[in-house]
């Protein structure tokens, strides 16, 4: 990939929950795993009913520098927009890059 692509500076911010509140439930942290130049494209976007109320979503592909340990269940910090990881993956498997399946989180 050409670094010229990478043109967003982003966040991959892994979860936790270390503590719990008074109700007894777990309270969600995220801290920052790596920072990375990156390319992200807009893959598309659709709108959906659900439970009557109309809501939208967006998809990205995120293309990083390869980074170890990156999975499903972190999340990507653009500049204040989420997106939930859906898939990781090295298409060359030379690890070099990564590419992550997103959808923006609402």
């Amino acid at each position: 990939m050409r670094a010229g692509r990478r043109n967003v500076y982003l966040t991959i911010e892994d979860r936790s929950e270390d503590s719990i509140d008074s109700v007894g439930d777990p309270v969600v942290t995220w801290s920052t795993y790596s920072t990375q130049w990156a390319e992200v494209i807009t893959q598309g976007g659709k709108e959906f009913l659900e439970a009557r109320q109309q809501h939208s979503s967006l998809s990205h592909i995120v293309r990083t520098r390869f980074v170890d340990g990156v999975h499903p269940t972190m999340r990507i910090n653009n500049g204040g927009e989420y997106y939930n990881i859906l898939a990781v993956y090295d298409p060359s498997k030379r690890r070099e890059t990564l590419t992550m399946y997103c959808d923006e989180q609402t």
